[in-house]
């Protein structure tokens, strides 16, 4: 009854069952366990003993764990290689599109930013995640981006085009439109910005006999008449500004060469005109002559004064002219 020699009275005594534990030389280490049997009268008659060896449930206790931590691992890895496969498909990968897609943005033009509208928009990541909600983020930024730049590119132009427009009626405000030269307005300006100090001279012309021609041959022919005189003095002074500060009333500003060539120039003026008035072949429309008078500004005492002294030589001149040819005027 080894191992159970010890508890022989328990195991007669008892309907617990015993438990104790031996090596075998053949088994190793084992568990028994014994319980005894009694007949119908009570007596005991016998014990029932099972062993157990250890070793073989240590081992195969050791084989469970090693099943089952292999079972473990395996479904480890395949639960994380899917994650990994997952977070690829809806995170990784839709980033590295976005980053890829931004990385190749240009917002110099308005074309740029449609590019990058439409590179974004290409992707197509509509996901129910952070991710999507980023790229619907991203693609609400460059479209409303898109809609500022078109609108401020439409502001840019209206306001470039309503300058243009301004600076054209600016420019048209100080021309005069029938000869094309600078308006009185235009003159007067042009005198506020001089110096006494300045060297320049001032030149008035006045056309000569224009009554005569108006009345005669028509206000249509008065013009023409206007406009031939317009077309010699700015022929004569190239670089100069020309102004009609009246009906027939010119005047010239010379600075530059025109005021170091002026006697030279004023001397082919009157000779131009001369021999246009002199040729009888012409109709009197075409016949321009015009009286002018000029003064230099080292000569004179101030802007006024210089215009004084020009309009008085001018009129001088006319006084001969009509005293020589006769006028209406």
């Amino acid at each position: 009854m080894d191992p159970f020699a010890s508890n022989i009275d328990a195991l007669i005594h008892s309907n617990e069952p015993v438990l104790a534990t031996a090596f075998s030389e053949d088994d190793g280490y084992l568990l028994s366990y014994a319980k005894p049997i009694y007949d119908s009268s009570g007596n005991y008659v016998a014990s029932a003993c099972v062993d157990f060896s250890m070793d073989k449930l240590h081992d195969q206790n050791i084989r469970f764990v090693m099943v089952l931590g292999a079972i473990l691992f395996v479904a480890g890895l395949a639960i994380l290689v899917l994650t990994m496969s997952v977070l690829k498909k809806t995170i990784t990968n839709p980033l590295l599109k976005i980053s890829k897609a931004v990385s190749n943005f240009n917002f110099n033009t308005e074309e740029d930013r449609q590019t990058n509208y439409e590179a974004i928009k290409s992707l197509n990541l509509n996901s129910n995640n952070e991710i999507g909600l980023l790229y619907h983020a991203l693609l609400s930024s460059e479209k409303d981006n898109l809609y500022y730049m078109s609108n401020y590119k439409k502001a840019e132009d209206e306001i470039h085009n309503k300058d243009v427009q301004i600076t054209a009626l600016g420019t048209l405000a100080l021309r005069d439109s029938l000869t094309n030269v600078g308006n009185k307005a235009a003159f007067t300006a042009s005198v506020s910005e001089i110096h006494d100090s300045d060297k320049y001279g001032i030149l008035l012309m006045d056309a000569n006999n224009l009554k005569m021609i108006n009345d005669n041959y028509g206000h249509e022919a008065g013009d023409t008449y206007i406009k031939g005189c317009s077309t010699v003095l700015c022929d004569v002074f190239g670089h100069s500004p020309v102004f009609r500060i009246g009906g027939d009333e010119f005047a010239v500003i010379l600075k530059g060469r025109d005021y170091q060539n002026k006697d030279a120039l004023f001397k082919e003026l009157n000779e131009r005109f001369d021999q246009i008035w002199a040729d009888r072949e012409n109709d009197p429309p075409n016949r321009y002559s015009c009286a002018a008078g000029m003064a230099d500004s080292t000569e004179c005492s101030s802007v006024r004064d210089t215009i004084k002294t020009a309009d008085e030589a001018m009129y001088e001149n006319k006084k001969r002219f009509k005293e020589k040819y006769g006028s209406y005027r």
